[in-house]
């Protein structure tokens, strides 16, 4: 049996030749990534994830860009990245954050959303930060 993280940001995204109906995709608390078919509850796992060096990475949630579908994770570690669902590669994108007072400071996020229009957020604890363009 896999414990699923709770992903509530999870993204929808039509198959229509492959799948009866949309696409869930989900992350576990050891890094597989999975779709589920809404249409039949069926969950597949696509991939584990990992870097470039092959090594594991946990996204502690994921989200779909609805205008690129490109799919982004954060780690426990407040990185971003893009992640390939058929090779579960995780491509960093950077650190989450914002300069205040000319000093760096680290978004404590655990959750991330895009909007209809493209815009990524990411909330944990007691904030919500609009991220700055991807």
């Amino acid at each position: 049996m896999h414990r699923f993280s709770l992903v509530l940001t999870v993204a929808c995204v039509w198959f229509s030749s492959v799948q009866a109906g949309p696409l869930i995709y989900m992350c576990d608390d050891t890094g597989k990534l999975w779709t589920v078919d809404t249409s039949n509850g069926t969950a597949t796992i696509l991939s584990s994830m990992h870097n470039s060096s092959d090594n594991p990475v946990v996204m502690t949630d994921i989200a779909l860009d609805p205008t690129t579908n490109v799919l982004y994770g954060i780690s426990s570690d407040d990185r971003l990245y893009t992640i390939a669902p058929s090779t579960g590669l995780a491509s960093p994108v950077g650190q989450l954050g914002f300069v205040t007072g000319g000093l760096f400071r680290v978004v404590d996020a655990n959750a991330l959303e895009f909007d209809a229009a493209g815009n990524l957020y990411a909330a944990g604890d007691d904030t919500m930060q609009l991220l700055p363009s991807i």
